[in-house]
Protein backbone atom coordinates (compact mmCIF):
# COMPACT_ATOMS: atom_id res chain seq x y z
CA UNK A 1 0.00 0.00 0.00
CA UNK A 2 1.21 3.46 -0.50
CA UNK A 3 -0.12 7.21 -0.88
CA UNK A 4 1.75 8.64 -2.96
CA UNK A 5 4.69 9.29 -0.77
CA UNK A 6 7.41 7.23 -0.09
CA UNK A 7 6.78 3.52 -1.42
CA UNK A 8 4.45 4.62 -4.18
CA UNK A 9 7.05 3.57 -6.70
CA UNK A 10 7.95 0.08 -5.83
CA UNK A 11 4.16 -0.60 -4.71
CA UNK A 12 3.34 -0.10 -8.32
CA UNK A 13 6.58 -2.03 -9.78
CA UNK A 14 4.82 -5.23 -7.70
CA UNK A 15 1.94 -4.52 -8.98
CA UNK A 16 2.47 -3.71 -12.71
CA UNK A 17 5.46 -5.46 -13.20
CA UNK A 18 8.13 -2.42 -13.63
CA UNK A 19 11.63 -2.02 -13.25
CA UNK A 20 13.26 0.83 -11.19
CA UNK A 21 16.02 2.85 -13.33
CA UNK A 22 18.32 4.27 -10.58
CA UNK A 23 19.68 7.56 -10.97
CA UNK A 24 21.60 10.46 -9.13
CA UNK A 25 20.08 13.66 -8.78
CA UNK A 26 20.34 16.49 -6.38
CA UNK A 27 18.58 16.35 -2.87
CA UNK A 28 15.79 18.01 -1.09
CA UNK A 29 19.24 20.63 -0.64
CA UNK A 30 21.16 22.15 -2.81
CA UNK A 31 24.35 20.83 -1.46
CA UNK A 32 23.02 17.02 -1.45
CA UNK A 33 23.41 14.49 -4.15
CA UNK A 34 20.81 11.58 -3.53
CA UNK A 35 20.67 8.18 -5.23
CA UNK A 36 17.11 8.41 -6.24
CA UNK A 37 15.19 6.79 -9.88
CA UNK A 38 11.57 6.08 -11.41
CA UNK A 39 9.84 3.22 -12.15
CA UNK A 40 9.60 2.26 -15.53
CA UNK A 41 6.49 0.38 -17.56
CA UNK A 42 6.47 -1.70 -20.61
CA UNK A 43 4.16 1.32 -21.85
CA UNK A 44 7.31 3.63 -22.07
CA UNK A 45 5.28 5.49 -19.05
CA UNK A 46 7.65 6.52 -15.95
CA UNK A 47 6.30 6.96 -12.02
CA UNK A 48 8.42 9.64 -10.27
CA UNK A 49 7.59 9.24 -6.81
CA UNK A 50 8.86 12.73 -5.82
CA UNK A 51 10.07 11.82 -2.18
CA UNK A 52 12.95 9.86 -3.61
CA UNK A 53 14.51 13.10 -4.37
CA UNK A 54 13.07 15.81 -2.56
CA UNK A 55 11.28 14.17 0.63
CA UNK A 56 11.40 14.96 4.30
CA UNK A 57 12.58 11.82 4.98
CA UNK A 58 15.70 12.63 3.28
CA UNK A 59 16.74 15.51 5.91
CA UNK A 60 16.77 15.64 9.69
CA UNK A 61 15.07 17.68 11.70
CA UNK A 62 17.52 20.14 11.34
CA UNK A 63 17.59 20.49 7.91
CA UNK A 64 14.30 21.41 7.27
CA UNK A 65 13.94 24.71 5.82
CA UNK A 66 11.39 25.40 2.94
CA UNK A 67 12.59 28.75 2.30
CA UNK A 68 15.75 26.89 1.28
CA UNK A 69 14.83 23.04 0.06
CA UNK A 70 14.09 22.54 -3.55
CA UNK A 71 11.98 20.62 -5.86
CA UNK A 72 15.37 20.53 -8.58
CA UNK A 73 16.30 16.77 -8.32
CA UNK A 74 12.31 15.64 -8.59
CA UNK A 75 12.50 17.65 -12.17
CA UNK A 76 16.27 15.93 -12.88
CA UNK A 77 14.25 13.14 -12.63
CA UNK A 78 11.34 13.92 -14.77
CA UNK A 79 14.01 14.73 -17.40
CA UNK A 80 16.09 11.74 -17.44
CA UNK A 81 12.33 9.47 -17.80
CA UNK A 82 12.20 11.96 -20.86
CA UNK A 83 15.89 10.74 -21.44
CA UNK A 84 14.81 7.15 -21.14
CA UNK A 85 11.95 7.40 -23.66
CA UNK A 86 8.97 7.93 -21.21
CA UNK A 87 5.93 8.87 -23.54
CA UNK A 88 3.99 9.93 -20.47
CA UNK A 89 5.66 10.58 -16.41
CA UNK A 90 3.00 10.13 -13.73
CA UNK A 91 4.52 12.26 -10.73
CA UNK A 92 3.13 11.02 -7.16
CA UNK A 93 4.00 14.06 -5.17
CA UNK A 94 3.37 13.06 -1.32
CA UNK A 95 6.00 13.27 1.19
CA UNK A 96 7.66 16.23 0.08
CA UNK A 97 10.30 18.71 1.94
CA UNK A 98 9.78 21.59 -0.03
CA UNK A 99 7.28 24.72 -0.77
CA UNK A 100 8.90 26.16 -3.99
CA UNK A 101 5.81 25.64 -6.50
CA UNK A 102 8.29 23.57 -8.41
CA UNK A 103 10.27 26.32 -9.11
CA UNK A 104 13.74 24.05 -8.95
CA UNK A 105 11.58 21.63 -11.24
CA UNK A 106 11.36 24.11 -13.80
CA UNK A 107 14.88 25.11 -14.01
CA UNK A 108 16.07 21.45 -13.89
CA UNK A 109 14.06 21.01 -17.12
CA UNK A 110 15.27 24.59 -18.54
CA UNK A 111 12.65 27.14 -17.67
CA UNK A 112 14.84 30.29 -16.26
CA UNK A 113 13.25 32.42 -13.37
CA UNK A 114 15.54 35.67 -13.09
CA UNK A 115 15.48 38.75 -10.94
CA UNK A 116 15.99 42.27 -11.52
CA UNK A 117 19.95 41.70 -12.49
CA UNK A 118 18.79 39.24 -14.80
CA UNK A 119 20.28 36.79 -12.62
CA UNK A 120 19.02 32.93 -11.70
CA UNK A 121 16.78 33.43 -8.40
CA UNK A 122 18.23 30.71 -5.67
CA UNK A 123 16.60 27.39 -5.78
CA UNK A 124 14.18 26.89 -2.80
CA UNK A 125 10.88 28.84 -1.53
CA UNK A 126 13.28 31.72 -0.96
CA UNK A 127 13.46 32.26 -4.73
CA UNK A 128 9.50 32.66 -5.38
CA UNK A 129 9.44 36.47 -4.26
CA UNK A 130 12.89 37.09 -6.29
CA UNK A 131 11.06 36.19 -9.51
CA UNK A 132 10.96 39.18 -12.11
CA UNK A 133 11.09 37.32 -15.51
CA UNK A 134 10.30 33.52 -16.66
CA UNK A 135 12.02 31.69 -19.90
CA UNK A 136 11.18 28.83 -21.08
CA UNK A 137 13.36 26.27 -23.04
CA UNK A 138 14.47 26.22 -26.36
CA UNK A 139 12.92 22.91 -26.59
CA UNK A 140 10.14 22.61 -23.94
CA UNK A 141 9.34 18.65 -23.04
CA UNK A 142 6.37 17.44 -25.27
CA UNK A 143 4.88 14.57 -23.10
CA UNK A 144 2.07 14.96 -20.35
CA UNK A 145 3.35 14.91 -16.51
CA UNK A 146 0.06 13.71 -14.52
CA UNK A 147 0.35 15.12 -10.80
CA UNK A 148 -1.12 11.96 -8.35
CA UNK A 149 -1.60 13.66 -5.27
CA UNK A 150 -5.29 13.09 -2.97
CA UNK A 151 -5.79 16.81 -1.96
CA UNK A 152 -7.19 20.03 -3.61
CA UNK A 153 -6.38 22.49 -1.94
CA UNK A 154 -6.05 26.18 -3.41
CA UNK A 155 -2.59 27.42 -3.38
CA UNK A 156 -2.74 30.38 -1.02
CA UNK A 157 -5.18 31.49 1.75
CA UNK A 158 -6.71 30.28 4.56
CA UNK A 159 -6.01 26.03 3.62
CA UNK A 160 -2.93 26.91 0.94
CA UNK A 161 0.67 25.43 0.39
CA UNK A 162 2.40 27.81 2.68
CA UNK A 163 -0.27 28.01 5.49
CA UNK A 164 -1.19 23.76 5.60
CA UNK A 165 1.93 21.78 4.56
CA UNK A 166 4.72 24.72 5.18
CA UNK A 167 4.93 23.74 9.06
CA UNK A 168 4.80 20.32 8.14
CA UNK A 169 8.40 20.98 5.94
CA UNK A 170 9.80 23.19 8.80
CA UNK A 171 8.45 26.75 8.20
CA UNK A 172 8.22 28.98 11.17
CA UNK A 173 5.24 31.55 11.36
CA UNK A 174 7.68 34.37 9.62
CA UNK A 175 8.56 31.29 7.00
CA UNK A 176 4.59 30.77 6.42
CA UNK A 177 4.30 34.30 5.91
CA UNK A 178 7.22 34.67 3.36
CA UNK A 179 6.28 32.19 1.80
CA UNK A 180 2.02 33.24 1.52
CA UNK A 181 3.23 36.66 0.27
CA UNK A 182 5.61 35.12 -2.15
CA UNK A 183 2.92 32.63 -3.68
CA UNK A 184 -0.19 36.08 -3.57
CA UNK A 185 2.40 38.31 -5.03
CA UNK A 186 4.47 36.29 -7.80
CA UNK A 187 2.69 32.43 -8.29
CA UNK A 188 -0.57 33.20 -8.70
CA UNK A 189 -0.24 35.97 -11.29
CA UNK A 190 2.07 34.25 -13.24
CA UNK A 191 -1.12 32.36 -14.61
CA UNK A 192 -2.36 35.12 -15.80
CA UNK A 193 0.84 37.44 -17.78
CA UNK A 194 -0.25 41.15 -18.14
CA UNK A 195 -1.35 41.19 -14.25
CA UNK A 196 2.13 39.30 -13.37
CA UNK A 197 4.29 42.15 -15.58
CA UNK A 198 1.97 44.66 -13.38
CA UNK A 199 2.35 43.10 -10.16
CA UNK A 200 6.37 42.04 -10.79
CA UNK A 201 7.25 44.92 -11.94
CA UNK A 202 8.56 44.25 -14.42
CA UNK A 203 8.21 45.69 -18.37
CA UNK A 204 7.66 42.60 -19.53
CA UNK A 205 7.10 38.76 -18.84
CA UNK A 206 9.95 37.59 -21.27
CA UNK A 207 9.23 34.48 -24.13
CA UNK A 208 6.45 33.67 -22.00
CA UNK A 209 2.80 33.73 -23.61
CA UNK A 210 -0.77 33.25 -22.19
CA UNK A 211 -0.52 29.43 -23.41
CA UNK A 212 3.11 28.63 -21.84
CA UNK A 213 1.97 29.94 -18.39
CA UNK A 214 -0.98 27.89 -18.61
CA UNK A 215 1.46 25.08 -19.31
CA UNK A 216 3.79 25.58 -16.74
CA UNK A 217 1.23 25.82 -13.97
CA UNK A 218 0.25 21.77 -12.45
CA UNK A 219 -2.28 21.52 -9.59
CA UNK A 220 -0.43 20.24 -6.91
CA UNK A 221 -0.27 22.46 -3.76
CA UNK A 222 1.06 19.88 -0.95
CA UNK A 223 4.00 19.32 -2.48
CA UNK A 224 5.00 22.54 -3.34
CA UNK A 225 5.26 21.74 -6.76
CA UNK A 226 3.10 23.99 -8.50
CA UNK A 227 5.18 25.60 -11.92
CA UNK A 228 6.07 23.18 -13.80
CA UNK A 229 5.93 22.31 -17.52
CA UNK A 230 3.12 19.77 -18.11
CA UNK A 231 1.69 19.14 -21.48
CA UNK A 232 3.83 21.28 -24.11
CA UNK A 233 2.64 20.68 -27.21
Amino acid sequence: MADGGEGTARAMIAAAGGQWIRRKVMGPLARMQVEAGFAWFEDKTALIEMASASGLELLTAEQTNPMKTTTYGTGELINAAIEHGARKVLLAVGGSATVDCGLGAAAALGWKFCDEQGSPVPLGGEGLAQVRTISKPDSPAAIPVEVLCDVDNPLTGEHGAARIYGPQKGATPEMVEQLEGAETDNVEPMAHPLHMAQRLRADEVTEVDRRDVHQAIAPSVESGLYLVPRVIE
